[in-house]
């Protein structure tokens, strides 16, 4: 009997449960980084249509972002430096302040942008920086280690701290928010595992993270105010960049032995239980051949 169910384990591990598609319309702001046989491209959907835009005059980035209300991209090219993109410009721009390759993990919010830079091109120690519409840069964190994944709303700081570098298994990354008006920082999650906030509902009230703390990394949804932590995915499959819609649909990458999908969880912000079917696959273009990244801008 116990030969038959590992049997069973094993084959599900290689052969994962069929997963549902759906055709529901895409979200507004919704950006992924796709690969078309030969380059990747960033795509944005068009709810409209139904359908994905491709930017075809940014070719390999880096890092990308997207503010949706200005249609403005700033992504890391091949090359290491920062560029800038509009809509209907004729080629990307060149920031010439930002041409030392030490930095990544872009990321657009309403007023700006936020950017890692690594301390003397090492991930060991980092800084936070903010840029404003016009690119001027201002520090916004700097502590002891490193810190990743910055996220901006309002007047708040979201980013993952590491507090274990050195001879440290598993690496422990804890997600924290400091208060940009009064400088106070907090720490949210306690998992004792390598977690990272990525999105934030509307009303703020809840972030969407991904984390390892079952040994795979699902994603859960937390509480800001509280620190509940609820997890919203279990399986052994790396679940990535949940992005949270408005309505409370979650989008998300996941990779399986059969490869990456975009995926859609129903309502994320429900509270009456969710199960399998509730997970669905988003078709992609048919040129889109693989997917390496995604974020909803506002």
């Amino acid at each position: 009997m116990k030969k038959q169910v590992t049997l069973l384990l094993a084959l599900i591990v290689l052969h994962p449960p069929a997963m549902a598609s759906v055709s529901a319309a895409l979200p507004d702001g919704l950006l992924i980084i796709g690969f078309d046989g030969e380059n990747w491209y960033p795509y944005v959907s068009q709810p409209l249509t139904n359908s994905w835009r491709k930017t075809g005059t940014i070719r390999n980035p880096g890092s990308v972002t997207y503010q949706s209300d200005s249609g403005r991209f700033l992504f890391k090219g091949s090359d290491g430096r920062l560029y800038e993109y509009k809509g209907g410009d004729n080629a990307p721009k060149p920031l010439q302040d930002f041409d030392s390759g030490s930095f990544t993990q872009l990321r657009a919010f309403d007023d700006g942008f936020l950017m890692v830079e690594l301390v003397d091109g090492k991930s060991s120690d980092t800084r936070l920086f903010a840029l404003d519409n016009d690119y001027t840069r201002a520090p916004v964190l700097r502590q002891d280690s490193a810190q990743f994944h910055p996220l901006r709303r309002n007047n708040r700081l979201y980013y993952s701290h590491v507090s274990c570098r050195l001879e440290c298994d598993p690496l422990i990354q804890e997600i924290w928010v400091k208060n940009l008006v009064t400088g106070d920082t907090r720490q949210l999650t306690r998992l004792n595992a390598t977690s990272y906030l990525h999105s934030l509902d509307r009303s703020g009230r809840y972030g969407f993270i991904s984390s390892n703390a079952n040994g795979f990394y699902n994603l859960a949804r937390l509480d800001l105010a509280t620190g509940e932590v609820v997890w919203l995915t279990n399986g052994r499959f790396t679940d990535s960049y949940p992005s949270v819609a408005d309505g409370g649909a979650l989008y998300f990458l996941r990779r399986t032995s059969t490869g990456t999908h975009l995926m859609r969880l129903t309502d994320a912000q429900s509270d009456s239980g969710m199960t399998i079917d509730d997970v669905e696959v988003v078709p992609l273009s048919d040129e889109i051949e693989k997917v390496r990244y995604l974020e909803i801008s506002r």
